[in-house]
């Protein structure tokens, strides 16, 4: 398996997913032999947990912790009852716990059970070791010194070595500023010996500074004495270093007792994280390479890998052919024809890696609603097996390879990638034993890529039900490849063109063509038709499918619309019939008022009479002015005259609650043809309820496309459908600097609905643009979810 690591460059992966963990305990988790799982539940879950981190990742930004230390040797020694070494080995400890804390407070404060279940479950598993973090914390700090607060003790005598420390160095200085002393030094400095403060005393003069030689220069020329009146202090200062030494050990020890009943705790602690920190990873390495998490199948042999790139490639060039990969049972044989440096090799790659990708729990650089089954073992044989330890040729060395995948006990969910099969021999032997060797492969139960110049395979695969031709196309124009796997067409060599192109003879050329058989030739001019054949149905196939998504973007749209319109309508009626009951209600009131009047004693007063009337009067004009008021509501009159309507103006219909633009003026009919988005209609003058005059700016409008970028003179337009989604980041930053430039408030950015990828990459790239004010989906008449409103 090793070899197929190596011949797959899984080890790059593998290394640029470790530079992404964030501690060392994560990354040994990618060197450790179970990295891989064969069970299809754990990866489906894995996954979805690493999904769940890109959505926390791209809402609330990366996790942010200092890289902890390793400490797990310090761990497992009082697993075993050892003890702490250092108060250094203490301050890692609690380093490591803090920064470890703080990736699970990131989790902790921002997953949901709505949106990251798994992730938000996981970390209610955790148990933070908080009481063992505060209990350190109390007692060293994270450079390592023990704090006075560690013990009563420990203060006192460590203010004691300070002070006599202080005495020392003071009693010292007073010497050296004498001048009687200083002429006898080398240097007026303070130094150290034997762990003892010392003045450097020019050899000649050691007589005159009374004390005790505790060494000498290289040169010999100095002598480093302790003087005579400060030898006391320093045995007492010597006292006090190891009075205190020893309570920091005792202090150690203490520590070290405390710790040992936690340690479980602190492993379980560190490993749960670990998984955490190496989840994350993979989700940034899922980002990085724009990919996606894939179905794992029940069924063995499929690949429905859609917009397909080699992740070494992503990480490598700006832009990576994406290539669709379908192979479906009956079909488990895929034959790759072709030009050389056509991309066959990397195609055969990427299926290998894909194949352990998978294994791993990663996201495949593959577009949404792919499938993969699960494939173990992956057999490889790619690049040059010759050994001349050996005594291997190159073709010796492929068959000792293929005899040995034979001889694998099970091959029913097995991957075999063989590169250039049966090259290196006899053409003809050749062809017969590649031909053999694969039906071998596809008779147990294997799914095999192949790639291939043998004619003969061709033909093969194209009379075989279970084997499926396919190409990676060539410009014979820029002799160029393109990279672009096409399936169902055998390719062509196109030997003869490319060397024509670079030059050799015409008449070499000529007679090469002569000497092709006649069979040779017919297949390869039916294979050149066919390729060009291929290549216009699928640009059709492409511009059907692309119209259809539109069609049924648009029915969506429509329905959307008159569900809302439905909805409008409903409204406005409860709106009408709730204002007309309250007002009733209220003139209801004002009658029952008027009763109880007239029965008042004071209804024969003249004066009174009159107010009586006056208000009864009032109350009646109001029962006919509250329908009329109520109708206008529902059913307004404001008064736009016909010949002021103009073609370009903006009207608003009644019955469909909309606002379009005039597009046509119908006189005979008296009706206007409106434009409302992708709307549009003709409605009759009675129904205009509402009109805004056509300004100058709106004739010239203009909109922003990926071919010809210009502002418009009203909003910023940005149509970004059909780029990538790297490239419609691109686009779209460009034409939001513009707008900030130019002064715009807002920016449409139109992406279509399709598979959502693109939408979902710019709305999530948009939640890491400062300023950017808001953003959501346009109104479904306006484009609805096709098309996201920006507000600066």
């Amino acid at each position: 398996m090793q070899d197929i690591f190596s011949i797959l460059e899984w080890d790059q992966i593998l290394s640029h997913l470790g530079d992404l963990c964030q501690t060392g305990y994560g990354r040994l988790l990618i060197d450790q032999g179970d990295f891989l799982s064969r069970d299809k539940n754990k990866l489906r879950h894995e996954m979805q947990r690493v999904d769940e981190a890109k959505v926390l990742l791209v809402r609330y930004g990366d996790i942010s912790i200092q890289e902890p230390p390793d400490v797990l040797f310090i761990l497992e020694r009082l697993q075993k009852q050892g003890g702490l070494h250092s108060p250094q080995e203490l301050a890692d400890v609690l380093r490591a716990l803090k920064s470890l804390r703080q990736v699970v407070r990131f989790v902790v404060q921002n997953a949901t059970k709505a949106e990251t279940p798994i992730l938000e479950t996981e970390v209610e598993l955790i148990s933070i070791p908080n009481m063992v973090i505060d209990m350190l914390s109390a007692i060293v700090s994270e450079n390592g010194e023990l704090l006075e607060s560690a013990s009563t003790a420990y203060a006192t005598l460590k203010r004691k070595v300070s002070d006599a420390r202080s005495g020392i160095i003071q009693q010292l200085q007073a010497m050296i500023q004498k001048p009687a002393i200083a002429k006898y030094l080398q240097e007026p400095v303070i130094t150290e010996r034997e762990g003892r403060y010392v003045l450097p005393v020019k050899v000649e003069h050691k007589n005159d500074v009374p004390g005790i030689v505790l060494g000498s220069s290289a040169t010999g020329s100095t002598l480093y004495i302790e003087p005579k009146n400060i030898i006391e202090s320093q045995n007492r200062l010597k006292t006090l270093y190891s009075e205190l030494n020893q309570e920091i050990q005792r202090i150690l020890q203490q520590v070290t007792e405390q710790l040992w009943p936690e340690v479980d705790a602190l492993m379980q602690f560190i490993d749960q994280v670990a998984h955490l920190d190496l989840c994350f990873a993979k989700a940034r390495q899922s980002n990085i390479l724009n990919a996606n998490p894939v179905e794992i199948l029940e069924e063995p042999g499929v690949l429905k890998l859609r917009q397909a790139r080699h992740p070494l490639l992503v990480l490598q060039i700006d832009a990576v052919v994406a290539n669709d990969i379908l192979l479906v049972p009956p079909d488990r044989t895929l034959l790759i024809t072709g030009p050389n440096t056509g991309g066959k090799t990397v195609l055969l790659k990427l299926a290998g890696i894909f194949a352990l990708m998978v294994q791993a729990g990663l996201h495949l650089p593959v577009a949404e609603g792919s499938a993969i089954s699960l494939f173990h073992p992956v057999l490889v044989d790619i690049g040059d097996p010759q050994s001349i330890a050996q005594n291997l040729s190159t073709f010796s060395g492929h068959i000792n390879r293929l005899k040995a995948f034979l001889d694998e006990s099970d091959l029913t969910q097995s991957l075999v990638l063989i590169d250039e099969i049966c090259a290196g021999t006899d053409p003809q032997e050749g062809a017969a034993l590649a031909q053999a060797l694969l039906d071998a492969f596809y008779n147990r139960g294997a799914t095999t890529i192949a790639t291939t110049h043998i004619g003969e395979l061709k033909v093969a695969a194209h009379q075989h039900a279970g084997y499926l031709n396919a190409s990676v196309a060539f410009d014979t124009e820029s002799l160029a490849p393109t990279y672009q796997l096409l399936l169902g067409v055998p390719g062509t060599s196109h030997a003869l063109e490319i060397a024509g192109r670079l030059g050799i003879p015409d008449d070499v050329i000529q007679f090469a063509e002569a000497r092709l058989t006649k069979p040779q030739s017919e297949t390869a001019a039916l294979i050149t038709d066919l390729e060009t054949k291929n290549k216009k149905l699928t640009e059709e196939l492409e511009a059907t499918q692309k119209l259809r998504e539109e069609i049924a973007w648009e029915e969506n749209q429509l329905r959307s619309q008159l569900n809302r319109l439905e909805g409008e309508k409903r409204k406005t009626l409860q709106l009408f019939r709730d204002g007309l009951t309250h007002k009733l209600r209220v003139i209801e009131q004002e009658v029952d008022d008027l009763k109880k009047a007239l029965q008042s004693p004071r209804h024969g007063d003249p004066k009174e009479l009159l107010k009586l009337s006056k208000r009864f009067k009032r109350t009646q004009s109001q029962v006919g002015q509250v329908f009329v008021e109520e109708t206008q509501k529902l059913y307004p009159n404001p008064g736009i005259v016909w010949e002021s309507l103009n073609i370009g103006d903006t009207v608003s219909s009644r019955t469909l609650n909309l606002s379009g633009t005039i597009t046509d003026k119908h006189e005979s009919r008296r009706e206007l043809t409106i434009q409302a988005g992708i709307l549009k209609t003709t409605i009759p003058f009675s129904d205009v309820i509402d009109q805004q005059k056509a300004t100058s700016t709106s004739k010239n409008k203009q909109s922003y496309t990926k071919n010809q970028p210009r502002p418009n003179a009203l909003t910023l337009d940005c149509d970004v459908r059909g780029m990538t989604g790297d490239d419609a980041i691109l686009f779209m930053e460009k034409i939001l600097d513009d707008a900030m430039a130019q002064g715009y408030g807002v920016v449409n950015v139109v992406h279509g609905l399709g598979t959502g990828v693109l939408k979902k990459a710019i709305r999530a790239h948009l939640k890491t643009l400062p300023y950017v004010k808001s953003y959501g989906p346009a109104q479904a008449i306006e484009g609805g979810d096709g098309k996201t409103i920006i507000t600066l």
